[in-house]
């Protein structure tokens, strides 16, 4: 148990220092840039989300590696996961260092494929794993939506 634990804390200490670096050192600075849509959460309400994700990253992978290698679907699972962390990362670089809030917009079409792809792969290996990712997607249909009017009210980014 305690190997899984600390690859389930490397895992996600390693996803959060890459997003951390994709997200740069602005990013209060570029909240204060833009026409935020009514509604918007403050940057600590972001922080806690970010650390909610976390918890469900550190379940996922906690979890799936209680299976056996061959399991099924335990290694898609697994891939699954990294691909969300790496789309994760990805949507905070074209959100936070460049101003294409459309590409950040467009990012969602991948990344919540890949959402969807790791809750039925989890709900074939795992249910309780597979039951911490269902509050991220409707948290995906909240950001997506906030994501769209974020590019309505700022058109020239």
């Amino acid at each position: 148990m305690a190997r899984r634990v600390l690859i389930a804390l490397g895992v996600c200490i390693a996803a959060a220092v890459v997003e951390g670096l994709c997200s740069g050192t602005q990013v209060q600075e570029r909240f204060d840039a833009l026409r935020l849509p009514a509604g918007s959460l403050p940057l600590s309400g972001w922080i806690v989300i970010g650390l909610f994700y976390y918890a469900m990253c550190f379940v996922i992978v906690f979890r799936v590696l209680r299976h056996p290698p061959d399991a099924p679907y335990r290694r898609a699972a697994l891939l699954l996961l990294l691909a969300l962390m790496a789309a994760n990362a990805g949507w905070n670089l074209l959100f936070f260092r460049t101003d294409h809030l459309l590409l950040a917009l467009l990012s969602f079409i991948p990344y919540v494929a890949i959402a969807v792809g790791l809750l039925l792969a989890l709900w074939r290996i795992d249910r309780p794993a597979a039951s911490v990712v269902v509050p991220y997607a409707l948290y995906l249909v909240y950001v997506t939506t906030w994501t769209y009017r974020l590019w309505q009210l700022n058109p020239a980014t």
